[in-house]
């Protein structure tokens, strides 16, 4: 992983997510991923579909330096992230995945990526966070 000051991170989750990963950022967290910033997100309209992909998440991975996954809850699905995550595989990013599954389920659910050695996983955002290198970050309540 990057050194703390020259880290540059990609956050990959639910689009439900957009204001817990708008407040890290707020508190210091060095997130690249311009997606959280649309007001309305992408459903289907192609045009801002390709926008989304082409110009701003590809070049936002190209720059990253570490990928955060996170996972709230054991039910939640990813879709896009999917897909995310394996661009990340590609370029050999580290990825740090935050998610409530243990080892046997995260294989399960997820496939031989998540054994990757580029891979750590972690079992809630806060020590995820920790080991980015910001414990002091404060992670919002939410609803």
């Amino acid at each position: 992983m990057a050194r703390l000051p020259d880290r540059l991170i990609y956050v990959c989750s639910k689009v439900a997510e957009i204001p817990l990963w708008q407040d890290l950022r707020a508190q210091g967290l060095p997130i690249i991923s311009r997606w959280i910033d649309l007001p309305d997100f992408v459903e289907n309209n192609r045009e801002a579909a390709d926008n989304l992909w082409h110009e701003m998440i590809a070049p936002d991975m190209r720059r990253a330096t570490d990928m955060l996954v996170f996972q709230r809850r054991r039910t939640d699905m990813f879709k896009g992230a999917l897909l995310e995550i394996g661009m990340a595989m590609g370029h050999q990013l580290p990825l740090m995945v935050a998610s409530p599954l243990g080892q046997k389920t995260r294989r399960e659910a997820w496939g031989t990526w998540i054994t990757a050695s580029n891979v750590q996983h972690c079992f809630g955002l806060k020590t995820a966070l920790a080991t980015l290198g910001y414990p002091h970050l404060k992670i919002p309540r939410t609803t």
